[in-house]
């Protein structure tokens, strides 16, 4: 179910037109609120350059572009039907309103059923702002609806309108929001979902149990975030300094004449050798340089 539902966002649109302008031919393909049409197969990409959109061969192409129309209708509906089964249930669940996936979109095209989802999730973003659980407060939307609304009337747009309102003032954005004719009038599908989808994960944000697909989502995310490897620390190099080499301790000043008394007594021929001046000696009667 849940690869499903990630899956819809990738689903091909079906196209809105209903029939060509000003008339023409082409063949169109509808199920319920879903209209698929198909052009002229001459204006088809495909066929530009084939005559009354027929090749060389004489084949027409319509029949393959009706197949692949078809296909993606079904595939389509197919993704969106498990979808809807959740939401359904959760609905259900929340507010005891009984809905289906078979009749999702008439349940909430009087819009009735949307607002009083809308108060419930306010209610309780409420509570959350008393008890001390938000960092700012929620947003004031004085949202009005008429709970005896019928389908297709005016009060029933007015609901819509009135919801879509609050759900910008509670943060949802464009891509995640419908417009309230796709309701009313049962054309589009896909945006319907996806915005009471975004409708949940705004009532769980303020502690209101969600659908399954929500849960399953914040799951995943949760092991995500669990299993995520610790951010890379490149490990301290140790420099080790060099040693400085000590310069070799200076040699201490000899007194030159004290060394050469010394080693004269030590050879016991101290009277052989005499003084002249600084290191200049008579020695044995020649005259020699001591440094």
């Amino acid at each position: 179910m849940l690869m499903m539902y990630l899956f819809l966002g990738n689903v091909a649109e079906p196209e809105k037109d209903v029939g060509p302008a000003g008339g023409g031919s082409g063949a169109a393909w509808c199920s319920g609120p879903r209209r698929f049409r198909m052009t002229d197969p001459t204006q088809h990409p495909a066929n530009q350059g084939t005559v009354n959109g027929m090749d060389a061969n004489g084949d027409t192409h319509s029949q393959e572009m009706d197949h692949i129309s078809l296909k993606l209708f079904t595939t389509q509906d197919s993704v969106l039907v498990p979808v809807k089964e959740d939401l359904s249930e959760w609905i259900t669940r929340t507010i005891g309103v009984e809905i289906s996936a078979d009749n999702f979109i008439d349940v909430l095209d009087s819009g009735v059923a949307l607002c009083t989802l809308a108060k419930l999730i306010e209610t309780k973003a409420q509570e959350c702002a008393r008890e001390g659980k938000l960092t700012e407060p929620p947003p004031t939307y004085k949202l009005k609806c008429n709970t005896k609304a019928k389908s297709g009337t005016w009060f029933s747009r007015d609901n819509v309108t009135n919801f879509l309102g609050w759900c910008k003032a509670y943060g949802m954005t464009d891509e995640t929001m419908f417009d309230s004719e796709d309701l009313v009038s049962h054309r589009e599908e896909k945006p319907i979902v996806n915005c009471v989808l975004e409708l949940a994960r705004i009532g769980w944000k303020y502690g209101l149990e969600p659908p399954n697909l929500i849960r399953m989502e914040r799951e995943i995310e949760k092991q995500k975030e669990e299993f995520q490897p610790p951010p890379f620390v490149p490990k301290p190099v140790e420099i080790k300094e060099k040693p400085v080499e000590k310069p070799p301790p200076k040699p201490e000043k000899i007194d030159l004449h004290k060394e050469v008394k010394r080693i004269a007594h030590k050879c016991k021929c101290q009277e052989y050798v005499n003084r002249i001046s600084e290191g200049v000696y008579d020695v044995f009667g020649k005259r020699v340089f001591i440094r």
